[in-house]
């Protein structure tokens, strides 16, 4: 008998645990995000996969009345006969603008900016029965996409339950503060023979949805990649970049705003056992992305530009 009244107090006590996280709510990031989105596609003329990370930095930006997120994709991988949709010789380096967010965490809604106009991307304050509305709801082939929420439960993200909508398409729910199982932007409707799916998401360095690494790869690194030493790191001025190889090859040096733009480039032809110094004095301060690359390995490092 006792037994059960403790079995009984633990579920009861586990339950108030998880009402109590899921009762607070959990609005979208606004900066160190990260969303790992898989998509593929099966029909004619398109045959392949593809891996994105969308990316929120924290930048801002004004349109219209409203102060937004800047979301940045970038393309991680990308494979079959046919991809369509991806170049794999671009996968793993440059940030591409993509989107803007804001938060109205009052509303518990997340809009998008699309063609200058302020449209609901998200609501995190459905019931049981309400209509999925939002820009990924139309954003798909077809005219409408009649979803509906089936069911809500709660989900683990990280040490915290949040809320999740399960909808009346197959595979898809919401995840409060997160999104589309099926990726923060891909349409819950997709095309034909296609499809996405969020493969994990991750905030301030920790992965809260999905499993693996879900930071952005800058680049593909090796285990043989050698050390380098960047200093001094903040700099005003030069950055000196030393590395230890074993043998003599070329390498190239390539420091990248946070737009993904390449503001310095540097290519040695015979390079070994040494040190080479880079002039930063007209950049403006920021965080920048210094890629050192040989033909058969890569590597990034963070270098803080100050004033």
């Amino acid at each position: 008998m006792k037994t059960k009244l403790l079995l009984a107090f633990l579920i009861a006590g586990f339950q108030t645990l998880i009402f109590g996280q899921t009762n607070i709510y959990h609005p979208f990031p606004d900066s160190a995000a990260t969303w790992k989105v898989s998509c593929g596609v099966n029909a004619d003329p398109c045959y392949g996969t593809w891996t994105y990370n969308y990316i929120l930095t924290g930048g801002d930006t004004i349109i219209g009345t409203y102060q937004y997120k800047k979301i940045y994709s970038q393309l991680e991988s990308c494979s079959g006969p046919n991809p369509c949709y991806c170049d794999p010789n671009s996968a793993g380096y440059v940030l591409h603008y993509y989107a803007a967010i804001r938060n109205d965490t009052i509303a518990k809604k997340v809009f998008i900016a699309l063609n200058g106009i302020d449209s609901m991307l998200y609501d995190f304050n459905l019931n049981l029965g309400d209509t999925l509305r939002g820009a990924n709801t139309w954003l798909s082939s077809v005219e409408q996409c009649p979803s509906t929420v089936s069911s809500i439960d709660s989900v683990l993200c990280g040490s915290h339950y949040r809320k999740r909508w399960i909808t009346s398409i197959s595979n898809c729910a919401i995840i409060e503060g997160i999104g589309s199982t099926f990726g923060i932007f891909s349409p819950i409707c997709p095309p034909f023979e296609s499809g996405c799916d969020l493969n994990c998401f991750s905030q301030n360095n920790v992965t809260l949805y999905g499993n693996g690494l879900c930071e952005p790869l800058f680049i593909k690194e090796s285990n043989t990649t050698p050390q380098i030493k960047i200093s001094p790191n903040p700099t005003a001025h030069d950055l000196t970049i030393s590395i230890l190889l074993p043998i003599s090859e070329a390498i190239s040096f390539t420091l990248y705003n946070p737009l993904g733009q390449a503001v310095k480039e540097m290519r040695i032809a015979d390079f070994e056992n040494q040190e080479i110094k880079m002039n930063v004095d007209e950049l403006p301060a920021g965080l920048y992305l210094l890629l050192v690359k040989a033909h058969d390995w890569a590597r990034n490092e963070k270098v803080m530009k100050i004033e």
